[in-house]
Order: structure tokens, then sequence, then C-alpha cells
């Protein structure tokens, strides 16, 4: 399994498909196919590694797919897609240490791909560093603020682990516009479940204040 798609309530990770793999050169494909940094000139050759370095990530071939990226990375270092791809595979690897530096070395130097604050939002929720990993989420949405996977994982992240109902609602909703005709049926069912509990907590906060009167 990659660490690329979303923790689902259900479950620690959800498995990826072809079309939500790619972290692009300079762009995430499963987000917005726009590209961080247009003025960085791409190789033909380089994408065609790319292509196959993500071909590997998807065969589990972690092995192949490392040797493929950090030679990418060596020859275009101005392209963030690799650098990212290539933490994943590192923690695939159980090197989550080297993984969570290339990662924050990445956000330094790239704060506006939403990929990088993405993936390292998600290793820290591995290691139970919640508040940090919302963190991470946020500046991910604050470079992608139509970032659906972000907006997702953040919910999961306040509904489960910091027991903040409400804003897991915001983005579980956040999440649900943007698939427009296409709802998550599950993802409904958590968002009606969230609104009893946000009015009940509403309910008894005013109860309080009126009980101190």
């Amino acid at each position: 399994m990659l660490h690329v798609c979303t923790d689902r309530r259900g479950s620690a990770r959800a498995g990826i498909t072809a079309a939500a793999l790619a972290l692009l050169l300079t762009g995430c494909a499963s987000v917005s196919e726009r590209s961080v940094d247009e003025s960085v000139e791409v190789s033909d050759a380089a994408r065609q590694e790319f292509a196959a370095a993500l071909a590997d990530m998807q065969a589990g071939h972690w092995m192949s797919a490392e040797r493929r990226l950090r030679a990418l990375e060596a020859r275009q270092p101005a392209l963030p897609g690799p650098r990212v791809n290539l933490a994943i595979v590192l923690r695939e690897l159980g090197e989550a240490d080297s993984s969570q530096e290339l990662l924050e070395e990445t956000v330094r130097e790239h704060p506006d791909f939403a990929p990088a604050h993405h993936q390292l939002a998600l290793l820290l929720r591995e290691q139970g560093r919640f508040e940090a990993a919302d963190a991470a989420y946020a500046a991910a949405l604050a470079a992608d603020p139509e970032y659906a996977l972000a907006h997702f994982n953040r919910a999961v992240l306040n509904d489960l682990y910091l027991a903040r109902p409400s804003v897991a609602l915001l983005h579980f909703e956040r999440y649900q516009d943007m698939h427009g005709d296409e709802p998550d049926a599950e993802v409904a069912r958590w968002i009606v479940e969230l609104r009893r509990r946000v009015e009940a907590d509403a309910s008894l906060r005013v109860a309080d204040s009126g009980g101190g009167a």
C-alpha cells in the first residue's frame, strides 16, 4: 500500500488507485493538474523516468523506484514531485526519519507545493503528533484550497484524534462539495452524525451558560 491517498475512518490507511497515485513532476495530478512552477523545464527523458518510477511504486518495486527517483532528483533538483514520491518510497522501506527529513526540506524550499505538506501531515499523524499533523494539513490547504484529500484527512484527524467535531464537519462538507454531482455516501452519513454532535455540544454550552447565570 502507498501512503498517498486517504486515512479512511474505518482503517489506518486506504489503498491507492492509479489515478490518485501521481504526484507529478511539478504538481499533483490527483488534485488539480496544475503546476507549481511552470517555468521549470522538464525534459522528455525526465518525464519518462518519472513515469517508470511511478510504475515501480504501483508494483511495489520500492528499491527500483528509489533508484529512479534519486537519479531524477539529482538531474532536476528544482522539481518537488520526485522528492515527495521519494519520501513515500522511503517510508515504505522503513526509513521514516529520512522520509520526514526530505519532506521537511521540501516544504521549506517549496512552501506552495501542497502534496509535500500533505505527506508530512500523514507521517506526523502516524507518529501520534496530531497537532503538528493538523498544522501540516492546514499548510497544504493554504497552498491549495481545492486539495480534496487534505480536506478529507484533516476532517478525519479532527474527528477521531483531536475531538473537534465542528472542524471535522467543516472539512467533510468542503470535501463533499468538491464532489459535485457524485457525493460520497459514506461521508454523507458522517456529516449527518457530526451535525448532530455539533448541535448537541452547542445545546450543552447553552445549558451550562444558563445554569450559571
